[in-house]
């Protein structure tokens, strides 16, 4: 075992025979693009139409028209929760119940004649978990329900972008305590609004580049443990409150550019 001290930043760099060949980088693997999505939504069409499908949904107040009656899917992102109302009256659509409860995942609605406005009005959430299926699309902003990043040796892409936390005051927490969680690249570029990571994972394992950015917070995330192959990246603008970063990699590149307060 060999130990560098980088700044205030405790790097311990380990080499194992077994595990440099299992996360060997040249190895090739089926990673694919996971995006993270919280407190937002979208319609789309089933029996009935409406002007315009899919149709994002945003926090507040959606209006949406709708020309044939029949069934509709509203998909909500993790955090979100939501109304939907139609009266049948003032150019409104008419719901067969309203209003109607909308949560987190699918919602089904079905309208009658006749056809109009149907108004969703969506509340965000503060709290948002990776292990939530309806926490991941495969674009960014994209519908929700997407599998959660895949374990190994298939681990996925995860990426944090400005649309990805529409609310400021977002907090991601990690919480697979008895189990382990993966990815690939995990990659903050571009996130907006100053969300909090929260972690409290078995171990959280990275194999690929990590790239934390100044507008989010790492906070109490232990343990972090990273698998890095011999070209990966970690570059830190963050200020970190957590336990030391690991490396089963002896060539991985670090860049600390913020403070680091763990221990």
């Amino acid at each position: 075992m060999k130990a560098k001290v980088i700044g205030s930043l405790l790097v311990l760099s380990v080499v194992f025979g077994l595990l440099a060949g299992l996360f060997n980088p040249a190895v090739a693997f089926a990673a694919e693009e996971r995006y993270l999505v919280t407190n937002q939504g979208t319609i789309t069409n089933g029996t009935g139409v409406i002007t315009e499908s899919p149709a994002d949904l945003v926090i507040g107040t959606n209006v949406v028209h709708v020309t044939t009656s029949g069934t509709f899917t509203i998909f909500l992102a993790s955090g979100t929760t939501g109304t939907a109302t139609g009266s049948g009256d003032s150019g409104n659509c008419a719901l067969n119940e309203t209003p109607v409860s909308l949560v987190a995942g699918s919602n089904v609605i079905q309208t009658e004649n006749p056809t109009g406005h149907l108004t969703i009005t969506l509340v965000a959430g503060s709290d948002v978990y990776w292990e939530d299926v309806n926490s991941w699309s495969t674009t960014s902003g994209g519908i929700a329900g997407a599998p959660f990043p895949a374990a190994f040796p298939d681990q996925d892409d995860v990426y944090f972008d400005a649309n990805s936390f529409p609310v400021a005051g977002t907090t991601l927490h990690i919480d697979s305590i008895e189990t382990d969680v993966y990815c690939n690249n995990f990659d903050w570029t571009g996130v907006t609004n100053n969300p909090t990571l929260v972690g409290n994972a078995a171990q959280f394992v990275v194999v690929g580049d990590i790239l934390m950015s100044e507008n989010m917070t790492a906070s109490s995330f232990s343990p972090f443990l990273i698998l890095a192959g011999s070209s990966s990246n970690i570059s830190i603008r963050t200020k970190l409150s957590s336990t030391a970063l690991v490396t089963y990699s002896l060539d991985a590149v670090f860049t600390l550019q913020a403070p680091y307060s763990g221990p």
